[in-house]
């Protein structure tokens, strides 16, 4: 043993190998490393369009599920829709000829609409939520019963430019409400107005983006300052999202659901709510210089359908959010992917420079392609046992196997055991990261700038210079002292 040591002392002092030459095989894996960690971006981004694949396959089957089942839902009214004929007089050739004057006066009708909303609106929701499977695929759903309450003035005639002259056509009124997807209804939807009860009836008139259905009042008198009460119901299917556009001078809306993660957007959010693991409850009250829709108008001034287009924007619109679904995760975790490969090259690289341990460039290339497997494996055992549970298998099977590598070609458990805890203390933290919605950048900003702080202060001593000839003079020693054990 002394003779073999010796030896190695003298190899180590002469320089069997020249430090030029030394040198030149370190910088020759600095490089290396480096062109291993650019290549490992091909095999994670080719990881992550498989996600974003199998993310917009997942997108189709929710289509395919909303298509017969029902998609978002918005629901626009009631309106107040009575036809008028404007009175105009306009000149026209005398039919006589040669007779004078040459125009005469001849009073023409055109014809027109007036559109009311309610004084007073009550909406009373119930979004009882469900989760259809299709294969692998879930996607949430809920059933919507509405209620829908309130009251109408009369309208301000004169306020509209309507004239005694002019014909306000009371027995063609209608009441008007617009319906996104009417494939999800469950119920005959029928109107009660002042104590009767109306059915409505699908019109044949388009609406981009809505189904329209009417209710005919043929029994409206023209009583000025005369309120009417109304009440319906509206029973839906839908997934997504549910909204309501508050119509009313006042609009008050209660909605309950039993869907844990709402997601609350369009014109106005709750003026309360409660959220818990059981479902929610929210509370809008609006009012009519909110909503920036005119109480009354004309159809020559703004056509109704506007109001459909407007759902979206200025409606009380509630989703049924994922909080962070397993593809979303998967997407995130795959760009820490490159951390993965540094920290763990690092590391492997500092053995052979502090301790005289050898990793072949082959091997560097097996440990990388390791790590690039475990986002394979999260993203498709997540598809069948849920993100938390593919997340823990995948990083113990990662672990173990690079750990188990590791202890064989760097020389000892000791070091694979510091592989193992560096690795699982990076999948641990990466967790962490994934799960947090609001803090996910901040935390991954600190596991980005710790690990930089670890590698330089790990490094804070190394002879840059005459670095190839420390390594060849460690290397020697290690390879005397397996010599000597054998």
């Amino acid at each position: 043993m002394t003779d073999t040591t010796a030896q190695a002392g003298a190899t180590a002092q002469t320089g069997a190998a020249p430090e030029g030459h030394a040198r030149f095989h370190v910088y020759l894996k600095i490089g290396f490393l480096l062109l291993l960690v650019l290549g490992s971006l091909i095999p994670l981004e080719m990881v992550r369009g498989l996600v974003l694949e199998r993310q917009g396959l997942s997108f189709l089957v929710k289509q395919e599920v909303s298509a017969t089942w029902g998609r978002d839902q918005q629901i626009i009214g009631p309106v107040l829709t009575v036809p008028f004929q404007e009175k105009r007089v306009v000149q026209v050739r005398n039919p006589k000829k040669d007779a004078e004057p040459a125009f005469v006066e001849k009073v023409v009708f055109d014809d027109h609409r007036l559109h009311l909303l309610p004084e007073v609106l009550d909406i009373d929701a119930e979004a009882a939520s469900s989760v259809r499977r299709r294969g692998i695929y879930e996607v949430p759903l809920y059933t919507a019963r509405t209620r829908f309450s309130g009251s109408f003035g009369r309208p301000d005639l004169e306020a509209l430019g309507i004239g005694p002259e002019d014909k306000v056509l009371w027995d063609k009124a209608r009441i008007e409400v617009f319906v996104t997807d009417l494939s999800g209804s469950l119920n005959a939807i029928a109107l009660t107005w002042d104590g009767r009860e109306l059915p409505f009836r699908l019109d044949a008139a388009a609406v981009t983006g809505a189904s329209r259905i009417v209710a005919p009042l043929a029994g409206l008198r023209p009583d000025r300052g005369a309120v009417s009460d109304f009440a319906f119901d509206v029973d839906l299917n839908g997934s997504g999202s549910f909204g309501i556009l508050p119509l009313g001078k006042t609009t008050k809306m209660s909605l309950t659901s039993s869907w844990p993660h709402p997601g609350f957007t369009g014109g106005a959010l709750p003026s309360d709510s409660e959220i818990s693991a059981q479902g929610f409850t929210a509370d809008w009250e609006v009012s009519h210089f909110a909503r920036q829709i005119p109480q009354q108008w004309r159809s020559d001034l703004m056509p109704v359908e506007t109001l459909v287009q407007q759902a979206y924007d200025k409606g009380l619109l509630t989703r049924l959010v994922e909080p962070v679904d397993h593809y979303l995760k998967a997407e995130r975790s795959v760009k820490y992917g490159v951390l993965f490969v540094v920290l763990v090259c690092a590391l492997l690289f500092g053995f052979e420079v502090m301790a005289g341990g050898r990793v072949h460039f082959v091997q560097y290339g097996l440990i990388v392609a390791a790590l690039c497997i475990f986002f394979l494996l999260l993203l498709s055992l997540s598809e069948i046992l849920g993100f938390a549970a593919a997340y823990a298998i995948a990083a113990a099977l990662s672990v173990t196997l690079v750990a188990l590598y590791v202890a064989k070609v760097a020389g000892g458990w000791r070091r694979g055991g510091l592989v193992t805890g560096l690795l699982a203390g990076i999948y641990g933290y990466l967790y962490i990261t994934l799960q947090s919605e609001d803090h996910a950048m901040m935390m991954g900003s600190l596991l980005l700038f710790a690990a930089l702080a670890a590698l330089m202060f790990a490094t804070r001593n190394v002879d840059w210079y005459g670095l190839g000839a420390e390594v060849q003079r460690r290397a020697a020693i290690s390879q005397a002292g397996r010599s000597d054990q054998a």
